[in-house]
């Protein structure tokens, strides 16, 4: 799991996109380090996260029972495939959004929230899915850890970083302004 950890060993990955940068001499980005956290929780099994059925997942996080802890970037890329799995596209995408927005509000972290980025992750798994629709969320972020460990990285082969910075992608999906997402 998390190839991006085991620094001897190529990137391996299915998307159909260049391979990730490595770290610069400088030292891993803010994000990738967020990323390989995640991955090294996952791998640790250190997460209650883990021990939770997906019935499970979604139901405390539905009910806004889930604790924060356990709804970082891991946890929205589990919520987005199981979405993706029991919804078709468009419906997923707007369940998901309403339902991070009634998450972040019970939180009290409403501007947390960004359209464009859960909008782009998704289409981007989606896109994935017919040829994996029955890898666990576990399978898929063990296949595809650039999700997991550099997500933003992938958004800025399709985002720029202005774009994604911007009020209007907060707040609603805009699409890409480098090149298209994969359709699915």
């Amino acid at each position: 799991m998390c190839a991006r950890l085991l620094s001897d060993m190529p990137f391996v990955y299915t998307f159909s996109l260049p391979t990730p940068r490595r770290p610069s001499a400088a030292g891993p980005s803010h994000a990738s380090v967020l990323g390989a956290r995640a991955c090294a929780r996952l791998r640790a099994g250190l997460s209650s996260l883990q021990m939770l059925s997906d019935d499970e997942f979604l139901a405390k996080f539905r009910d806004c029972t889930l604790p924060p802890a356990e709804f970082d970037h891991v946890g929205h890329v589990r919520a987005g495939w199981l979405y993706l799995a029991e919804f078709p596209l468009e419906v997923a995408v707007e369940r998901l959004s309403d339902d991070i927005r009634r998450y972040a509000k019970h939180l009290g972290a409403e501007g947390k929230f960004h359209r464009t980025i859960t909008e782009a992750l998704m289409r981007l798994m989606a896109s994935h899915l017919p040829a994996e629709r029955d890898l666990t969320w576990q399978q898929l972020i063990e296949r595809h850890p650039v999700v997991v460990e550099d997500a933003r990285g992938l958004l800025l082969r399709f985002y720029s970083e202005e774009l994604l910075a911007s009020a209007q992608a907060r707040g609603g999906y805009v699409p890409p302004d480098r090149r298209p997402l994969p359709v699915s």
